[in-house]
Order: structure tokens, then C-alpha cells, then sequence
């Protein structure tokens, strides 16, 4: 099977020989409004719309493949906060332990 550009649709030449455009779906989801969708609606249409075909259903796995990285990138940063926090506050008590030693050397 050949494929062809042309300016309206990828084309095909069917074994009669003559050129027929690939079926398309024209309905597609915006990027926007579909992170709107909760997990669970978006789980759903992905189930709704795979019992009939196999083709498009990759675009939910990735949202939400793309919807757990992104969970996971947030956690990441709460965790590097924590640790820059606790850096500065062993920082703290380690100047305070230092003081505390000097005064008891030699006070």
C-alpha cells in the first residue's frame, strides 16, 4: 500500500487501483478541556470507545501516563522542599552545637 500526500488527506491505492482517502476522526479533544476531565471520566471514555476500536485509545493511556508524571513531579518538589528545610535547620543547630561547645571549653 503507497501512501500520498495531498493538501486534504493522507491517500491510499486500494488493490482496484484507485485512490481513496484514510478514514479520519474528525472529533477530537482540545487539550484544555480534556485536563478538565477527572481520572475517572476520562478512564471511562477510554473504556467506551476501546470496546470499538483500537485506534485513538493510545490518547487517553497517554493523559494518563501524563497525569501520573505529573503527580509524581509534585511530590518530587515537596520532598526537595523538606530536605531543603531540614538542610537549614540541621544548618541551625549545628552553628548552635558549635557555640554551645566553644561556651563550654572555655567559659
Amino acid at each position: 500500500m503507497r501512501k500520498e500526500v495531498s493538501t486534504d488527506r493522507v491517500q491510499y491505492r486500494s488493490r482496484e487501483g484507485a485512490w481513496r482517502p484514510f478514514p479520519t476522526l474528525d472529533l477530537w479533544l482540545e487539550i484544555s478541556p480534556t485536563s478538565a476531565v477527572p481520572d475517572d471520566e476520562l478512564i471511562a471514555e477510554h473504556d467506551g470507545h476501546a470496546k470499538h476500536t483500537v485506534v485513538g485509545t493510545q490518547y487517553y493511556l497517554d493523559e494518563l501516563n501524563r497525569r501520573a508524571a505529573e503527580r509524581s513531579a509534585e511530590a518530587t518538589n515537596r520532598l526537595a522542599h523538606r530536605a531543603y528545610v531540614l538542610t537549614w535547620v540541621n544548618l541551625i543547630v549545628a552553628v548552635v552545637a558549635t557555640v554551645a561547645a566553644i561556651i563550654a571549653l572555655f567559659g
